[in-house]
């Protein structure tokens, strides 16, 4: 029998909440957001860890430790430095239980929005994915032609306090945040292609956020801007009653719940549809090769080229594409090439494979 922590999730009743949120997610129109509740290493948070850590290595850097906000006061802007390193450092070698990024991984989210440093969900993609990722910087220039080469049909992780791998960019303390309040919220805010993601969203979806702290605060006010869509939220928590009554009112949250069971079936309901629609594909054919690259999935075009290749010249020009394919992969996973090249590399990969299709025969 059915605890009551453990619904049973396969009722009609539950049909109601994962058949809108599943048709969201299938036309780009759900977003992700995650916040610092969902990283676990051992059991323990990461956030409690890092915390743990700054206090043991770094307590003469530190005046003083907000708990409400997980803010820091420092004594000086050197001691503030020897702690931006500290975390960027901690963050490069942390490895976090990687579950639930491989499940995030696994569903079809066209923009995720995280609020903390890391790049563990990007790290979790598979190569194909050609997921982006860009962040937020509050004290530097936040370049709208980063995301030029970002179409819908890609995972974009955008990173709204920062990046790890920029140590001015992490959010610490007070003036970190009020920088970041009005930078965020002010002219020119967030760049325009996220902008117009949230606009355009019908659901978004909550993971590991306190509704009680600044940082969801701040989210919920970019989100409810210009729409009102069916807001979801998951492994979260809202402090006191009146906090939970006075956010489920003022931002029109539709909560269900807690826990891994809801995500989990959520990834089960998406690969079953996933099944579903691979048991009615078409053939194996040049026509494929070409909805398999208008989708985006590049690498699975390429599979499918190099099957139907006969003769011996096209054969050697789809290997020196799959390599190009392969060196901009590397490249882009290490982070070290110039993006500007990547994107000329893969377009070129793209243009040879679309090209290789068009000449097969029907």
């Amino acid at each position: 029998m059915k605890t009551p922590s453990s619904p049973d999730l396969s009722t009609p009743e539950w049909d109601k909440v994962f058949k809108p949120l599943l048709f969201d997610m299938g036309r780009q129109k759900c977003v992700l957001l995650l916040g610092p509740e969902l990283a676990h290493s051992g059991g323990r948070l990461l956030r409690e860890q890092l915390r743990d850590q700054l206090d043991q290595q770094h307590k003469e850097d530190i005046a003083h430790f907000h708990e409400r906000d997980n803010l820091f006061l420092f004594h000086n802007k050197a001691a503030k430095s020897e702690v931006q390193r500290a975390v960027s450092l901690f963050y490069e070698e942390v490895k976090p239980d990687p579950e639930v990024y491989q499940k995030i991984a696994s569903l079809p989210f066209a923009l995720t929005i995280s609020t903390t440093p890391d790049h563990f969900l990007y790290q979790a993609y598979p190569r194909d994915a050609r997921a982006q990722f860009a962040f937020f910087n509050h004290i530097g220039q936040n370049d709208e032609n980063e995301l030029d080469g970002w179409e819908r049909d890609r995972p974009l992780l955008y990173n709204l306090c920062g990046s790890f791998r920029e140590d001015a960019s992490l959010v610490l303390d007070y003036d970190d945040l009020f920088r970041l309040l009005k930078t965020a919220m002010g002219t020119p805010g967030l760049p325009k292609k996220v902008r117009r993601a949230l606009g355009e969203a019908r659901s978004f979806f909550f993971l590991g956020f306190d509704f009680d702290k600044w940082y969801t605060q701040l989210l919920l006010r970019l989100l409810c801007e210009d729409n009102t869509p069916m807001q979801v939220a998951l492994s979260t928590q809202y402090g006191n009653k009146d906090n939970q009554i006075f956010l489920l009112k003022q931002f029109n949250i539709k909560f269900i719940g807690e826990g891994e069971a809801f995500f989990d079936e959520l990834c089960r309901r998406w690969q079953e549809q996933l099944n579903e629609g691979a048991a009615d594909a078409e053939k194996p054919d040049k026509h494929l090769v070409m909805r398999l690259l208008k989708e985006g999935k590049t690498g699975r075009a390429l599979e499918v080229l190099m099957k139907l290749l006969t003769e011996p010249e096209d054969k050697d020009m789809a290997v020196m594409v799959s390599n190009w394919y392969h060196k901009w992969e590397n490249d882009t996973k290490a982070g070290t090439e110039d993006s500007r090249n990547l994107d000329t590399l893969y377009n070129r990969v793209v243009k040879n494979i679309n090209d290789l299709a068009t000449n097969l025969p029907d």
